[in-house]
């Protein structure tokens, strides 16, 4: 999949997040929300980075990685509690399949962890990778749009 076509798909990845927290009742849920928001933010912000959208700077891009890699380490406790609600796209599969999600979040950890920030075509390969990671993540674990 070229970069260009694949980067798109991040703020889709998460697309919803930010329009559920209206209906959300639950602290929980709300800063998995949030959490989730914020690692598109940054997703995003990289992305356009590597495809050139916007200026790339190294420095930038790494710490900008640096908060991505701690954000996405978080995933996990953020679902430590089953708490669903009417802005919640979580599905129970998640605490039904507990060890199978937590496989899939340190897959998207360790790709979080690989991403290198120092040219953007490294920066593109990774948020390519981390992208696909998050899919399948999303795909299983996630209520579809």
């Amino acid at each position: 999949m070229p970069l260009r076509l694949s980067a798109a798909l991040v703020p889709l990845i998460f697309a919803g997040a930010a329009f559920a927290l209206p209906g959300t009742q639950s602290t929980d849920v709300m800063k998995r929300l949030r959490l989730m928001t914020q690692i598109r933010d940054t997703s995003t912000t990289l992305g356009s980075m590597a495809r050139g959208e916007t200026t790339f700077d190294a420095d930038h891009a790494g710490r900008l990685a640096s908060k991505l890699r701690a954000d996405v380490a978080a995933i996990p406790i953020h679902f430590e509690f089953q708490v669903i609600d009417a802005g919640s796209r979580a599905r129970p599969l998640i605490w039904a399949d507990w060890s199978g999600f937590e496989e899939a979040a340190a897959r998207t950890e360790a790709a979080a962890a690989a991403l290198r920030t120092d040219t953007p075509e490294q920066l593109g390969a990774g948020i390519k990778v981390l992208e696909q990671s998050c899919q399948n993540c999303h795909r299983r674990y996630r209520l579809a749009d």
